[in-house]
């Protein structure tokens, strides 16, 4: 069974969802933003002037804090807060679900390493797709919900609504290969190892 790499942790990968749109999904508790050719190296390279400086952003237990330039100490982020990345360029702070830690960043005036993508996922244990304000990615195609897990190494997926337990759902969950097309229709969807292409 070929599921995640044991370092899910640290892994980076592009999801991809037809009629959707694709995502880019960090698993660390922390990320860094940066410009492309930054002697930083973040780990979300974007086209941007090379002397922009780079951003952090850290999961803490339940919170999510924001290390900008010029700051003394870390801003305790909420959901629908700004975070700045230039002066005319940022990303929407979002945390959809209130039992679930994922959050998700939406570039606003960003040029991202691939066109295709819509936002990026920070997350922890879950991914809920579905028709609401509480999941994560949002399309009304997916009337029942759809859950991706990612636990012990393994990113699996499971049909159904978010809430009523996760054992209920680890127990229907079936694994999802790398760069196998999964269906779950009417969505079909392709998880992919992220290799930077800039």
């Amino acid at each position: 069974m070929t599921g995640m790499p044991d370092h899910l942790d640290r892994q980076v990968f592009l999801l991809q969802i037809n009629e959707v749109g694709s995502y880019l999904v960090f698993t660390s508790q922390s990320i860094t933003i940066g410009p492309v050719g930054s002697p930083a190296r973040p780990d979300l390279a974007v086209m941007a002037d090379p002397s922009v400086p780079v951003l952090r952003l850290c999961r803490c237990q339940d919170d999510y804090l924001y290390y900008g330039p010029g700051r003394q100490g870390p801003v305790l982020l909420s959901s629908g807060q700004k975070v700045p990345f230039t002066r005319r360029t940022f990303f929407w702070f979002g945390l959809p679900n209130k039992a679930s830690r994922t959050a998700v960043l939406t570039p606003v005036g960003l040029k991202l390493p691939r066109c295709d993508v819509q936002g990026i996922l920070l997350a922890e244990r879950e991914i809920l797709i579905g028709p609401t304000k509480g999941h994560h990615i949002r399309t009304s195609l997916a009337d029942n919900g759809i859950v991706l897990l990612l636990r012990e190494g393994v990113i699996s997926v499971v049909e159904g609504p978010w809430g009523s337990g996760l054992g209920p759902l680890i127990e229907r969950a079936r694994p999802v290969e790398m760069d196998r097309p999964v269906q779950v229709p009417p969505l079909v969807m392709v998880v992919s190892i992220w290799k930077p292409e800039v």
